[in-house]
């Protein structure tokens, strides 16, 4: 065959299996690192999400109506029922349609350091702290294995706020009935709210532990006690409050005021079984040399004779000037003058209550619970 030497040589040159027998340790290192890599991208991608870590818990979620299932930006971790990060294809609904979206995500903004992951588990929000999965559970944040008995606790508070100056409402007959019914009004309301989360949240589960944790700072010149937390958002306070003293003449005639700044202490909200803020350290009452005959709070105007206290006139309300309250609320606090149950001198460290901060509800500023303040 014409050319038929030049086929036999040429075939016999490129003879795939002696290329193959040649180099076949090159070809076999080269073919295990490029299934090392593959294994290991797939498996990054499945545990951790898009640009996981391994050393790391902490990741966000998606934008609101936007799920995990079928997006290859979405980083949100699928948990299962024993709080495992779950490698198995699940479908989530929109993250919006799910329980507790929003109070989760603003949770671990508000507290970076003590919330280190969030995720979907049975079917509704969950944040971890502590290696715990604490789920919404309808408001309670529950521990996973007792989420499903929430009836029988109270909801974390979270709660309408305003941002905007204090004005008293006007009220509607059927307002006004249910004021006249809510259980705050006499006796002891004996329900009550798992101290878990916040035990965790603060790092505190006993007198001792917090009384241990507790650091002194000064506060218009007036020594107390807060949780560790407070003290960078106060020194701003403090700062600023300084600053607009020397601008604002009611502003440090106010200051001049304070007689006492009452922060730390152990015990149980007034005519509750639960635990005050105060016991968290979390919590500050300024209180003054005189109110003046006005009201800081609303038992004592019951307790004066004032039926229906809620509609109390400002004028008759102790009250904290709006320039300092919002100095107070810029660092993270809520004021409990614009609760409807008002508490005038109480300061509380809700950073997430200010996030979520819009316009109050129809009866004013929700009052969340009934705080006590003390005679100076």
């Amino acid at each position: 065959m014409p050319g038929g030497d030049f086929y036999i040589s040429l075939y016999t040159m490129i003879n795939p299996w002696e290329l193959f027998l040649k180099y076949r340790l090159i070809i076999g290192v080269g073919f295990g690192i490029v299934l090392a890599v593959l294994v290991f991208s797939a498996g990054s991608t499945r545990w951790y999400g898009p640009g996981g870590s391994s050393d790391t818990d902490e990741f966000s979620a998606p934008e609101p109506g936007r799920g995990n299932s079928g997006s290859s930006e979405s980083n949100d971790h699928v948990v299962s029922e024993n709080g495992g990060v779950g490698p198995e294809e699940m479908s989530i609904p929109p993250a919006d349609r799910l329980p507790g979206f929003n109070q989760i995500r603003i949770l671990q903004e508000s507290y970076p350091e003590r919330i280190t992951a969030r995720g979907v588990i049975d079917e509704q929000w969950a944040l971890k702290m502590d290696g715990t999965w604490y789920l919404w559970a309808e408001g309670r944040l529950l521990p996973q294995g007792q989420h499903k008995n929430w009836q029988e606790f109270l909801e974390i508070r979270f709660y309408s706020y305003s941002l905007d100056p204090f004005r008293v409402p006007e009220y509607s007959p059927e307002q006004t009935r249910r004021m006249m019914n809510w259980g705050g009004q006499g006796g002891v309301d004996t329900r009550i709210r798992f101290n878990g989360f916040l035990d965790s949240l603060y790092e505190v589960d006993s007198e001792d532990s917090a009384d241990r944790l507790m650091v002194r700072i000064e506060l218009m010149g007036k020594p107390t006690r807060v949780h560790p937390l407070l003290q960078e958002p106060l020194q701003r306070v403090q700062e600023r409050l300084e600053a607009l003293a020397r601008e604002d003449q009611e502003v440090g005639t106010f200051l001049d005021s304070i007689h006492q700044i009452h922060g730390y202490n152990w015990r149980n909200i007034a005519g509750t079984l639960r635990r005050s803020y105060h016991s968290y350290g979390v919590a500050i009452d300024l209180v003054p040399y005189s109110y003046g005959g006005r009201f800081p709070y609303w038992r004592w105007a019951l307790d004066a004779g004032i039926e229906e206290w809620w509609t109390l006139d400002e004028s008759r309300r102790w009250q904290i000037p709006p320039q300092i309250v919002r100095i107070f609320e810029d660092e993270g606090f809520v004021w409990g003058g614009k609760w409807t149950a008002f508490d005038s001198m109480h300061f509380e460290f809700r950073p997430e209550v200010i996030q979520m901060a819009g316009p109050a509800r129809d009866i004013g500023t929700e009052q969340p619970e009934n705080e006590p303040v003390q005679q100076p």
